[in-house]
């Protein structure tokens, strides 16, 4: 809930700063060098809106350092207080005042996206108080119950379940006994139990057709531009063949490279890790 918040209000914040610069543009296109300050506000207006959307759609680190960034905050009080002249293809912008049409908002509403994108890359990244994680790589323990990005509903929400599966190791097997065998190996390995979610066929086959009946037409579409068709696929294709996932909570990549370390010696197929930064596949034949 606080990552939806962050990210509902730096979408707000950003599109008010679109709407400004959008509504403003016409009246500087007459300040020009090789490009105009009028073409600049129209540039700085769809940025925004793209990135807006991108950090509803996609809450990644890179997304959370875009909206940190896009914002014009830094050259509004600059040019407001600087006269520095043509700079390049860049026109001379200097403006000492704050009474041009929604100026002073669309910098407050900047000068907010800032602040919650900040908030956001250290939520985003796991931080949590002292004490409520083992600094011991061998051993995490969480101070709350794991939302399983299977398990999350799918009302009321554009984001499929893999936009929501950053902290997480994937781990697909042909073969449900050596889903189950690896599955005692990790808890031999001290992985607590409550790191550790094993899903058998049918209640993968089940969990993915009650989450599309659940799905609005504009989650669907938005899953069908941005999906990993390939991995989609092989995931349900493992489900429909009998075979298991095992899902493992991995808030670092420290902590992933120890899982995927303990895992060496059992037959899985395909792992996928969810990371901060992206995805990270690690794939071998299941026979090995």
């Amino acid at each position: 809930m606080t990552s939806w918040a962050l990210r509902v209000g730096i979408a707000a914040a950003l599109g008010i700063d679109a709407a400004v610069h959008w509504r403003n543009a016409s009246a500087y296109d007459a300040v020009m060098a090789t490009l105009t300050q009028g073409q600049l506000f129209r540039v700085e207006a769809g940025l925004a809106i793209a990135i807006g959307l991108l950090v509803l759609l996609w809450p990644r680190r890179g997304s959370w350092v875009a909206a940190f960034g896009v914002g014009a905050l830094a050259a509004v009080l600059l040019y407001r207080y600087v006269d520095l002249g043509p700079l390049g293809p860049l026109p001379d912008m200097y403006e000492n005042t704050w009474q041009m049409p929604g100026k002073l908002l669309s910098a407050y509403a900047e000068g907010a996206a800032v602040v919650l994108a900040g908030l956001g890359l250290l939520v985003h990244r796991g931080v949590l108080p002292n004490g409520s994680r083992s600094r011991c790589v061998g051993v995490i323990t969480m101070t709350e119950p794991h939302d399983w990005p299977l398990e999350q509903p799918a009302e009321g929400t554009l984001r499929p379940w893999y936009f929501r599966a950053t902290g997480y190791l994937m781990v697909l097997f042909s073969e449900p006994e050596e889903a189950q065998r690896a599955r005692r190996g990790l808890l031999e390995g001290e992985v607590p139990q409550e790191d550790i979610r094993l899903y058998e066929s049918e209640e993968i086959l089940r969990i993915v057709s009650r989450l599309q009946e659940e799905r609005s037409i504009v989650a669907k579409a938005v899953a069908a531009l941005v999906a990993d068709a390939s991995v989609k696929q092989r995931f349900l294709d493992n489900a429909r063949t009998g075979g298991a996932a095992l899902w493992l909570v991995a808030p670092t990549r420290d902590r992933a490279d120890h899982l995927v370390g303990l895992l060496a010696d059992y037959g899985y197929s395909f792992l996928r890790y969810y990371g901060d930064d992206g995805v990270a596949d690690v794939q071998r034949d299941a026979d090995q």
